[in-house]
């Protein structure tokens, strides 16, 4: 069952984890292996934060090369998923409303090697130390939901808001459904 209640709004309006949490729960319904790496590198993250919070930056690499190869995993995925479920949203919305210019993407994280990941991560170490925790990764990621090119929840009535999130809704049913 795909239910949408006034609370779903906030997916379009609300920060980025809100929209995360969206895609991320579509994804863990369908497929298992996503759900088990996803609570693995959330595990990773969360001993990686601990380490950062103290100052301890010895064993980070060992946490850092568990995160990498999670991240890569879970972004191929959601790159994946990103691309399907777009290509279904646009369906709709071309069935529907072709005229607003409706539109969602995942956008590429820029690292699509491990290798990449450490180093970006190696990049960024003496900020995260400062900082306490990661600032780099896929719990920072975002989905981008346009009209006309231009980010929806700040160009977009309420009205246009929620014709979105009911095309949304309609790609999440059909998505689950295949």
């Amino acid at each position: 069952v795909v239910v949408m209640s006034p609370e779903h709004a906030e997916t379009i309006s609300g920060s980025a984890a809100i929209r995360r949490d969206f895609m991320n729960r579509i994804l863990s319904i369908t497929d298992p292996r996503y759900l088990a790496k996803l609570k693995e590198y959330n595990r990773v993250l969360k001993q990686r934060n601990v380490l950062l919070a103290s100052g301890e930056s010895r064993q980070l690499g060992v946490w850092t090369d568990q995160l990498a190869e999670l991240a890569i995993w879970i972004w191929n995925e959601r790159t994946r998923f990103g691309m399907h479920f777009g290509d279904l949203f646009r369906k709709f919305r071309d069935l529907i409303i072709p005229e607003i210019g409706f539109d969602i993407n995942y956008p590429n994280p820029g690292c699509n090697q491990i290798a990449d990941f450490i180093a970006e991560m190696e990049r960024r170490r003496e900020y995260e130390l400062r900082r306490g925790h990661t600032v780099f990764g896929p719990h920072r990621d975002d989905w981008n939901f346009s009209m006309q090119g231009h980010p929806l929840r700040d160009f977009g009535s309420q009205g246009e808001q929620k014709l979105f999130l009911s095309l949304l809704k309609k790609t999440e049913a059909r998505y689950i459904q295949e």
